[in-house]
């Protein structure tokens, strides 16, 4: 019976609970302590490390220990003033007060011990210290000593501490003791007002006070200037409700870095704005008689304070009394913004800071835009998609790679431009919108290269798109992810979640961006060039011409409006405000639009296609449909199996009949040229009876009378012997496919007018 017991002990403490079906948190040392096996859901506690107190720590349900809590840990000597201070019915000594200045001087250990000490100036402020009997200067001493205990409490230093009270005491623990701060400047003013003295200037490491006296005879305001802040009051405020023979006013400027000290919204859902919305050092103005009413408006304070953004600023006031907003932006207004410097007026006294209201996510008005440039993004996608169903047009391919990408930009600004709440979220934010920002340059420069290289015949409409996929979405993904290789801390930053525009950093997608648009205006100028340049040099194919000219507006178009777009972007981003926020949307919605436009609506594949199936668009399109303009109206993928230049430097020279029939294919696949078209380039001596058959079946199919080809009766042998040419030439039967042309309508001439044209040069020169 011993050995089971003493085997059942043995498994209990020597093997671990998970493997016997147990699940909990695993012994760790942690801050001088040493956290034993506990069970999920327990709470274990231990002696303090002074010796004065206990921590605790509990086991959470999925098996992680949570942070220690040390509010009750103390020390021998913080032990001793709380039981000193009970002893002595509220009644501070200079000595009590010395030596809490000295346990503070040496530093808070543990949240507890922080704890102890904001406890001990709190009561030691409520008791008024500064009324009792004792001499000007032992006051004067206790009121720098009673500053310094106060000065060390606020050290940034101390976050963690405060963050544990914040967690496991309250988080209003730290606002009730600015107030109390706040209560103090009050003593110190009837202080002065009692003494000799009227200035009163302390300036420590993390608090700058300055206290204020004059006689209510004085006609002088107050203006009192601290290290970032200068507080001005009139002197007038004070006349009509106070009969005090003294006058004052008191101003704490605590240092920037003391925000960080705040509790969380999420602690403290009261306090509606975060610690990193606050831009400006926290001052607290406070005036002698207190004042118990609101300043008429021509006797307000200014307030002039430093901040480090000044954007979007509102002057926050710490309203102490209200339980749903702490923060109160509209008690003050703000005067003027210049560079570092706001300047407020305010008809109530309090605690101020510069508030930047830091967006949790985009206006509505903002998403309702960005929403409706997804639905037009979209909508041209899907009539790029109607248009190409069978994959033949490789530009098609390539817009609609750049539409999704743009597409996904707008997606992932509207999901997560403002989640600065999760670090986390926030670079994944920041990596995402850089990459799809460059891949849309990229995508752009695809565009242009696909046209350069259309032009001057160096691919072919089916060619493959892998390498423009490559150039779209590879090469920037290569881009991010060497910059956030060497900088990832640089995505995201407290305000947004992109890169940091106001660091170096930003480089990585600013350099890229403008090297690709400058590249792709040079490749749009050098394809503009050659298409005016041609078209005053050969006007008669000017018709063909013209089918790379709405591309080449379209791209020039995309890479304008991407250019504005990332401009408002980084303006709103710096500069959050109506102007920006206005700018950005209407960029936005001008972009997509154009692009619905250029891209969508007025494609020649879009409107082929639908004239192919619904009928024609407008009732005037059918008088353009009737100009022998070619057929290939593929506007995104220009020309399906030749290029414009090539087509130019085409020309087609035939001996014989056979020649004719085998050029006609080729001119009708390069230029898209019907078969009346193709004649005017064929050579009509190979006829020996000088009609050629082309021009016999162009007037046939142009709605002519039936034509009797008649055939010399001389040898025909090879199409070139029999009959000479003067003879063919002058022969009765040579009149008959003219004297048929002289009998079609207008419509039908014009039709053939390039044949006669080309038939009478021939007799001139021959006749010469």
């Amino acid at each position: 019976m011993a050995q089971m017991a003493s085997l059942a002990v043995y498994i209990y403490f020597m093997i671990p609970l998970s493997t016997i079906g147990v699940s909990g948190c695993g012994e760790v040392i942690s801050s001088g302590f040493t956290w034993p096996l506990t069970a999920s859901g327990v709470t274990k506690e231990l002696n303090c490390v002074s010796g004065y107190g206990n921590a605790s720590r509990r086991c959470s349900d999925h098996s992680v220990w949570e942070d220690i809590n040390e509010v009750d840990c103390s020390t021998e000597e913080l032990t001793r003033l709380k039981e000193q201070w009970l002893n002595s019915s509220g009644n501070a000594s200079p000595e009590f007060v010395e030596s809490l200045r000295v346990i503070a001087t040496s530093g808070f250990g543990t949240s507890g011990e922080l704890m102890d000490t904001v406890d001990l100036i709190t009561n030691l402020i409520t008791s008024k210290p500064l009324t009792n009997s004792y001499e000007e200067a032992i006051l004067v001493t206790m009121t720098e000593n009673i500053l310094t205990t106060v000065d060390r409490t606020v050290d940034s230093g101390l976050t963690l501490q405060w963050a544990n009270l914040h967690q496991f005491e309250s988080g209003s623990t730290f606002l009730s003791y600015l107030e109390s701060i706040r209560r103090f400047s009050d003593d110190v003013l009837a202080f002065l007002s009692r003494s000799n003295r009227t200035t009163l200037r302390y300036s420590l490491n993390y608090i700058e006070s300055v206290y204020q006296v004059q006689p209510r005879s004085s006609v002088e305001d107050f203006s009192i200037n601290t290290n970032s802040a200068n507080v001005i009051i009139p002197r007038r405020s004070f006349n009509k409700y106070d009969s005090n023979d003294m006058i004052g006013v008191a101003v704490l400027q605590f240092r920037e870095n003391m925000r960080n000290l705040l509790p969380s919204p999420s602690i403290l859902p009261s306090l509606n704005y975060d610690s990193s919305a606050i831009t400006s050092a926290l001052l607290s103005v406070s005036r002698y008689p207190p004042q118990s009413h609101k300043l008429l408006q021509e006797h307000q304070v200014q307030l002039v304070m430093k901040t480090s953004r000044f954007n979007l600023t509102s002057c926050g006031l710490l309203n102490f009394s209200s339980s749903d907003s702490l923060w109160e932006k509209n008690i003050c207004t703000v005067k003027s913004v210049a560079e570092n410097d706001v300047s407020c007026l305010c008809d109530t006294l309090s605690i101020y800071a510069v508030i930047d209201t830091v967006p949790r996510s985009l206006p509505q008005i903002v998403l309702a835009v960005l929403v409706l440039t997804e639905f037009l993004l979209w909508l041209t996608i899907l009539m790029l998609i109607f248009s190409n169903r069978k994959l033949e047009s490789d530009r098609a391919l390539v817009v609609k790679c750049f539409l999704l990408t743009m597409s996904a930009t707008h997606i992932t600004l509207m999901a997560g431009l403002y989640s600065v709440h999760n670090a986390d979220v926030c670079t994944g934010v920041a990596l995402l919108l850089h990459f799809f920002e460059l891949s849309e340059a990229f995508w752009l420069l695809g565009m242009v290269v696909q046209l350069v290289l259309k032009v001057t015949y160096k691919t072919t409409d089916s060619g493959s798109v892998s390498q423009y996929m490559a150039l779209g979405w590879i090469t920037p993904l290569f881009v991010v992810a060497s910059t956030a290789g060497l900088e990832i801390s640089q995505y995201g930053t407290e305000y947004y979640c992109f890169l940091n525009i106001e660091d170096e950093i930003f480089s990585a997608f600013a350099v890229p961006a403008a090297l690709i648009v400058g590249t792709s205006f040079i490749c749009l100028t050098y394809i503009s060039y050659t298409y005016f340049m041609i078209r005053k040099k050969n006007r008669k194919v000017h018709r063909r011409l013209i089918l790379i000219f709405p591309n080449i507006r379209a791209s020039f178009v995309a890479c304008v409006t991407l250019i504005l777009d990332w401009t408002a972007t980084a303006l709103s981003l710096t500069f959050y405000g109506p102007v920006t926020m206005t700018f950005f949307t209407l960029l936005k919605f001008t972009e997509a639009f154009c692009i619905f436009l250029l891209f969508g609506v007025f494609s020649s594949e879009v409107k082929h296609e639908y004239e192919k199936r619904f009928g024609i668009c407008w009732p005037n399109r059918r008088k353009k449909m009737n100009n022998d303009r070619p057929e290939t109206n593929d506007e995104l993928s220009q020309i399906r199996e030749s290029s414009v230049i090539h087509d130019l430097d085409s020309t087609i020279s035939s001996t014989g009949p056979l020649s004719a029939y085998n050029r006609a294919p080729s001119s009708m696949s390069n230029g898209g040229f019907n078969s009346t078209t193709s004649l005017r380039k064929a050579d009509f001596n190979g006829n020996a009876n000088g009609i050629n058959p082309f021009i016999t079946r162009g007037l046939e199919s142009n709605g002519s009378r039936p034509i009797v080809n008649t055939v010399n009766t001389g040898d025909s042998k090879a199409g070139t012997s029999g009959v000479s040419d003067d003879s063919a030439r002058n022969s009765p039967q040579e009149s008959t496919p003219m004297t048929s042309f002289r009998g079609l309508s207008l419509k039908h001439k014009l039709k053939v007018f390039p044949l006669l044209k080309h038939d009478e040069e021939r007799e001139d020169s021959s006749t010469t």
